[in-house]
């Protein structure tokens, strides 16, 4: 039931999935609902991380960036371990405009995925444009919605589909697996 009522009796699982499908289909708003929707069932928290990164990434494309720099924050404190929370704290602090604080989450997220090409393209991007203005912060408007692809419980995660192809700002795929 894609972006309709949210069922009481959907799973912490299904609501992520749900999300997921929103946040595919673009529609950011549904997604926000779902995951956190999915965070009021998920007693356990054993999926609050995921959930946590993929409502982080829903408000990026609402350029919420405030909250998602705070879901991204929680998330990075439950699962300092895993890249992807870094590399949505990443994506908020850039639609800040905190160039050098975004900077530091991306390469903490590429240390711990080192093999990630889309992560090192990042980091030599911002590195790139802060050798070039390093007092000047990039405007909130103009910054890269950095695109997090919504994360699977499962690591056999079915594909996404394509991204839809009108876009008022450049969005960047940081594909993370979940563990």
């Amino acid at each position: 039931n894609m972006g309709g009522m949210i069922d009481e009796s959907s799973s912490p699982e299904e609501c992520n999935q749900n999300g997921n499908k929103a946040l595919a289909a673009g529609d950011h708003t549904s997604a926000v609902q779902w995951y956190t929707a999915g965070l009021h069932r998920d007693a356990p928290i054993d999926l609050h991380h995921v959930l946590l990164s993929n409502r982080s990434s829903a408000y990026a494309h609402l350029c919420d960036w405030r909250r998602a720099l705070n879901d991204a924050d929680t998330c990075v404190q439950l699962q300092p371990q895993w890249p992807r929370g870094h590399a949505c704290r990443g994506a908020a602090l850039e639609g800040l405009g905190r160039q050098k604080e975004a900077l530091q989450s991306f390469k903490e997220a590429q240390r711990l995925d080192p093999t990630n090409p889309e992560l090192s393209e990042i980091v030599s991007e911002i590195e790139d444009s802060l050798s070039k203005s390093p007092e000047v912060p990039m405007p909130q408007y103009g910054a890269p919605v950095r695109n997090v692809q919504a994360s699977e419980v499962l690591p056999t995660a079915v594909p996404s589909p394509p991204q839809a192809e009108t876009r008022t700002m450049p969005l960047r795929e940081v594909n993370s697996q979940a563990n």
